[in-house]
């Protein structure tokens, strides 16, 4: 029988996940600053296009494996299949993408740049699920030190290369290379350690004969990884929309600041999932507890979004000149959205982490898809208007849906849950 967690076993998780994703979420953002210092807004706009592009289809094709992994307190699969599954679905996400490059015919360069992002992606993705293993058997520590590993080696990689060949391409092959031997050598013997039986070609094999367990596995996975899509989709579309209307810089200066928030969305996202199995349990065993909890990361939720923006607010152009350039002063007012944005989306996180404890995961679709509709409406028709501002309205009008519909739907599933107990 499995050991119940202790609270001090939770908050040693919560720290490690916490210090291991601000390096990670610091590197993440680092290498943007990195791109704009040694090269140019130019740069940062062609990776976050690819980025823009790459990033919403793996996460379609990824199912969110991680939360269903996280989830699954009776061990209805065994990790091999989870992580043969991922195997298979990154292999079509990475067909899709040479696809919509075909389709799009674009340049050498910039097919390269895609190509480069999609192979870290699927990467990632592998790395991703032997995280969900962790994460079930509460080991959060080797998560953390597999992204602090991965900050600092991706930071000095692409730190090293730009400066010397001033190559974006070079970079991002230093980053695949890196990205490959963690995942080899770090998280792939780190699973051999924790009771996984060694992994091999022929469970590919095996996943694709058994139809109903992969059918099982789509239909609950199918509404996570959409609305995983969705979200990615929340910020990636704005930057076709920025390009289409306004220009590759705007879209350098908008994804660069847009990438703080995103950077800290890592560090909060990894918190809030810190507690996922703990708060699945307490909502089947003592849902008391459970809305105590819930209370709990909202009040974190606040107090996090309170300092974002009084931070923004009274320093905004001291810290763009510090993390980027002086050229980014000019705009501080979109940073202050961006982090009112942020504030929203960080709170809307916790409160969807409790929400997907639940196991209702078919309520993701309805809130992902609304906010996307809301965001890219409110973004074509502001971005043509008000440029760059207007982009960042329509952001904060998105995640302002998303906290409401995701507050209505934990309400009503909690309240009918006490009404069962």
């Amino acid at each position: 029988m499995q050991k119940k967690p202790s609270v001090n076993n939770f908050k040693s998780n919560a720290v490690w996940i916490f210090f291991g994703n601000i390096v990670f979420g610091f590197s993440q953002w680092l290498m943007i600053s990195t791109m704009a210092k040694f090269g140019d807004v130019e740069m940062v706009g062609e990776y976050t296009l690819a980025l823009g592009l790459t990033a919403p289809l793996f996460l379609l094709f990824n199912l969110n494996l991680r939360s269903m992994q996280a989830t699954d307190q009776k061990n209805g699969l065994d990790f091999t299949y989870y992580f043969s599954f991922r195997f298979i679905t990154s292999g079509l996400a990475l067909l899709i993408v040479i696809i919509l490059i075909l389709i799009f015919e674009y340049t050498i360069n910039t097919t390269l740049i895609i190509l480069l992002v999609a192979l870290i992606k699927a990467v990632e993705s592998q790395s991703d699920v032997a995280f969900g293993y962790f994460q079930k058997i509460e080991h959060m520590k080797l998560i953390s030190l597999s992204q602090i590993l991965k900050g600092f080696l991706n930071i000095f990689c692409i730190t090293i290369i730009l400066w010397i060949t001033d190559s974006l391409i070079m970079a991002l092959f230093g980053l695949l290379l890196v990205n490959l031997l963690i995942l080899v050598i770090f998280d792939i013997q780190n699973l051999y350690k924790n009771n996984v039986q060694r992994l091999n070609v022929k469970d590919v094999f095996f996943v694709i004969k058994d139809k109903k367990t992969a059918l099982t596995i789509l239909i609950m996975g199918i509404p996570l990884g959409i609305a995983s899509f969705l979200d990615s989709l929340n910020i990636n579309s704005q930057r076709f929309i920025i390009e289409a209307n306004l220009s590759i810089e705007e879209v350098g200066f908008y994804s660069s600041i847009t990438f703080i928030m995103m950077s800290g969305q890592t560090v909060i996202g990894a918190l809030a999932h810190a507690a996922l199995p703990s708060l699945t349990r307490q909502f089947i065993e003592d849902v008391k507890m459970f809305i105590k909890s819930v209370w709990l990361l909202i009040f974190i939720g606040i107090l996090i979004g309170c300092s974002l923006i009084l931070l923004a607010y009274f320093l905004g152009e001291f810290i763009l000149s510090i993390l980027y350039t002086n050229e980014f002063a000019q705009y501080s007012d979109i940073f202050f959205i961006i982090m009112i944005v942020a504030s929203i989306w960080y709170l809307t996180g916790f409160l969807n982490v409790a929400l997907m404890a639940t196991r209702k995961f078919k309520f993701q679709l309805y809130v992902y898809l609304l906010s996307f509709i809301v965001t890219f409406v409110c973004s074509v028709v502001f971005t043509k208007n008000f440029g760059l501002t207007g982009a960042a309205f329509g952001l904060l009008a998105g995640m302002l849906t998303r906290l409401l519909i995701v507050s209505l739907i934990l309400s009503r599933i909690t309240i009918e849950r006490k009404l069962t107990n």
